[in-house]
């Protein structure tokens, strides 16, 4: 056990720049946890996911699996891939154990976060106004860059979206963190102020309309938990920022725009995608057409419903995502599991002492980010995307470490 807290410090580094570092190091937490877990029984705990929680997710991973095995179009080859996509269960449960035995080292991979955070949204802000990018040598522009010469900042992964997602997660945590620290300790509480103002102003040159909905909502829900007359004042402030970011700035406003644009390219996509899913699901309403793999129907779905498209994708809808792969089935246990998560921090909230800012306040965070992660999911799948997916359970772990720490035994196995 005495790796792993390096091996976390790099998971962190790695969740927010590579999909390949996340895969090994979750994999070497896992199997470090899952050694010391039989070697030293009892001195860690068997179960940190709350008991309803963890049976549910079973359900849900079970869904997954027997919509491919009860679908005869599926190979071999296709079975394992959907079975391997369960591994995330296993990892949250690994991880949250990994978090417990490294309580007294939190504030330290705190620190970590934070700094992470501060640095790859400042590179990611010089990335969209310059479209530097060490890792790839061609700039991700922003369509045509409406004559500005702008980028769209994704620092070091390949897609925006998942920058965006992944950072958004971040942000909501270091905000729930910055509302409960006091203003006395200066230092950490510019910290926090600074690294939620630079990975804002980052997500913002993401130009993703679904994230910046998304965490209006979020963001407002951590202020809520803070103080309700906080969030009035925030709000209005926000709605005078909006409206001069609106008249200023064309691409913003542009954007803006686009959502209710029935025209607009990417919108004409997703909704033919989600007309496609839909009819997945009306077609196989118990066990759906298979999880991760129903896009291969799109083409045929497209011709019967006479659409004119060679868009093929992912649901771009997490709920439409589990409903057309899964069915009614993995749908609700989906459903059941979100919404216990965020009855669960709500609980957990209440029950951390006014006096533990740090938990507190990185309770609220959670909150926001799941909100975030939620609202999010109506237009994206991002649960099916593996960075973004890698961000949630961590997320998750650290909910349930915190909830180990002050929830009763009846809520948590000892």
């Amino acid at each position: 056990m005495s790796a792993l807290p390096w091996l976390f410090v790099f998971y962190l580094l790695s969740l927010t720049t590579s999909i390949a570092g996340m895969e090994l190091f979750s994999g070497l937490i896992f199997f470090t946890v899952l050694f010391a877990y039989h070697k030293k029984k009892g001195s860690l705990p068997q179960l940190v996911i709350p008991r309803s929680l963890f049976f549910i997710a079973l359900g849900l991973i079970t869904a997954a699996i027997l919509s491919g095995l009860l679908n005869p179009d599926y190979s071999l080859k296709d079975l394992r891939y959907i079975i391997g996509e369960q591994r995330w269960l296993l990892l949250l449960f690994f991880i949250s154990i990994g978090l417990v035995a490294l309580e007294k080292r939190w504030k330290q991979g705190l620190q970590v976060l934070t700094y992470l955070g501060l640095a790859l949204s400042l590179y990611s802000i010089v990335q969209a106004f310059t479209g530097i990018d060490i890792v790839r040598s061609a700039p991700y522009a922003i369509d045509g860059t409406r004559g500005l010469g702008l980028w769209r900042a994704k620092g070091f992964f390949s897609n925006t979206m998942t920058y965006s997602y992944t950072f958004g997660f971040i942000l909501c945590l270091l905000t729930g963190v910055l509302l409960y620290t006091p203003f006395r300790e200066k230092k950490q509480w510019g910290l926090y102020l600074l690294t939620t103002t630079a990975i804002g102003s980052s997500l913002f040159f993401t130009w993703t309309r679904g994230v910046w909905l998304a965490l209006a909502g979020g963001l407002l829900v951590a202020l809520i938990y803070k103080s309700r007359k906080q969030a009035v004042v925030a709000l209005a402030s926000c709605s005078i920022l909006f409206t001069l970011i609106f008249s200023l700035s064309p691409t913003f406003r542009n954007s803006i725009d686009s959502i209710t644009d029935s025209k607009y390219a990417s919108n004409i996509e997703r909704l033919s995608i989600w007309k496609a899913h839909w009819e997945m699901f009306l077609d196989s309403p118990i066990i759906g057409k298979g999880y991760r793999l129903q896009s291969r129907y799109l083409p045929e779905y497209y011709e019967k419903l006479g659409i004119q498209s060679e868009f093929i994708s992912h649901a771009h809808n997490n709920f439409l995502q589990f409903l057309a792969g899964t069915g009614l089935t993995g749908f609700l246990f989906y459903v059941a599991f979100s919404l216990g998560c965020l009855i669960y921090a709500h609980k957990l909230f209440l029950k951390i002492p006014k006096e533990d800012h740090l938990h507190k306040g990185w309770i609220v965070g959670v909150l926001a980010a799941l909100v975030t992660f939620h609202l999010g999911g109506m237009t994206e799948a991002s649960f099916v995307d593996g960075e973004v997916r890698h961000m949630l359970v961590f997320t998750l772990a650290t909910l349930f470490a915190v909830g180990y720490k002050y929830d009763p035994p009846k809520l948590s196995a000892p």
